[in-house]
Order: structure tokens, then C-alpha cells, then sequence
């Protein structure tokens, strides 16, 4: 996909494979999740999304931006450094002036700033400023999973904060390919290997 730095050009707003999405959208963490229990992170085909979410809570981080508009959105992020570096979506960030950080875990809050994006993918890395000593989630890998494997997604549902709502499912397919488009039918995006 294209790569590109921060900029006020608008973007489009869709949710990224595998990772934690913004309000009504969440990610996906698979089920081979360390400490989950076992390999397939599932006890008879079932995940606690409550026992998963209390594992990686402090991870985790709700991001609420300030948009050039004059509005606010709200997103997830993932802590994937100590130092702070955040793994989101581009529609998390898109048309931000401003991105302020909140571990429900700990209370921390932090100022962030946008690091690099890539709108084809959905994808965005924000630096916490003056983060360190934090914790980095566990991740899996996308190459174990197979359909029927239980899943959990994890996010700031809603857009309201505090910890990470969770729910469990299943894999229904791999490498899908879909068309997605921001609320008003604009900016249609296709997105494949999903």
C-alpha cells in the first residue's frame, strides 16, 4: 500500500485485519493469545473475552482526537513498544489536530503524536509522548489461523472509554476481499487478504 507521513488530507474509515478498531469497530486478537490457556487459546472451542481483556489491559490505550473539523472521534490503540510506539487505524487518526491517550489499566494519559500512516491499509503508528516502561502486547501470528479458530475483539466500543469491551466469535473465512465505504457511501476502499 501507499505510505505516507501525517498530513491534513482526508482519508477514508475502515477497520484493520487483526488489529483494534475505534467506536462500533474492534479488532481482532486470535486465539493462540499467550497465556489464553492452551495453543488454540480455546477450552472447548470457547474464549473468556473477560479473562483476555484483563491480561492485555494495560496494553492498551483509548484514543480520543480533536478533528480539524471541530469534532472529536474516539479510537483503540495497541502499546507495541515500552516506549510507547501505539499501533491503530488510519480512521482513528484521520483529520486530527490533536491525539490524547488513556490506559484504563493504570489511569496514565499522554499526549500522542502521529508517526506514519497507510490509508490503503487502514493502518496507523502514533508515538505516546514522553512514554517509557510500558507494557508491549503479546501478539500472534495470522499464519496459524485456520476457520473455526475462536477469536476475541477488543475495543474502545462505543467510543466511550474505560476498559476494553470484548467479544468472542469465530474465524468464518480467510482471505477475503470486501468493499467498504465511509457512512455517506463515500470514499469506497476495497481491502483484500482479510
Amino acid at each position: 500500500g501507499q505510505r505516507n507521513s501525517p498530513s491534513s488530507d482526508s482519508a477514508s474509515s475502515f477497520p484493520m485485519p487483526g488489529g483494534f478498531g475505534d467506536a462500533g469497530q474492534s479488532g481482532t486478537t486470535t486465539g493462540n493469545f499467550p497465556g489464553s490457556g492452551n495453543s488454540s487459546g480455546a477450552a472447548n472451542g470457547t474464549i473468556d473475552a473477560t479473562a483476555i481483556a484483563d491480561r492485555i489491559d494495560d496494553s492498551v490505550v483509548n484514543l480520543t482526537t480533536v478533528l480539524a473539523s471541530g469534532g472529536q472521534a474516539a479510537g483503540t490503540g495497541i502499546i507495541i513498544s515500552s516506549n510507547g510506539l501505539v499501533l491503530t487505524n488510519n480512521h482513528v487518526i484521520d483529520n486530527s489536530t490533536s491525539i490524547e491517550a488513556e490506559n484504563s489499566a493504570s489511569g496514565a494519559t499522554w499526549s500522542a503524536k502521529v508517526l506514519g500512516y497507510d490509508r490503503e491499509d487502514d493502518v496507523a503508528l502514533v508515538q505516546l509522548e514522553d512514554a517509557s516502561g510500558l507494557r508491549a502486547a503479546p501478539t500472534g501470528s495470522a499464519s496459524s489461523l485456520s476457520e473455526g479458530d475462536p477469536v476475541v475483539a477488543l475495543g474502545n466500543a462505543g467510543g466511550h472509554g474505560g476498559a476494553p469491551s470484548g467479544v468472542t466469535g469465530y474465524v468464518t473465512a480467510l482471505d477475503q476481499q470486501i468493499t467498504a465505504a465511509d457512512e455517506d457511501g463515500s470514499d469506497m476502499e476495497t481491502l483484500t487478504g482479510l
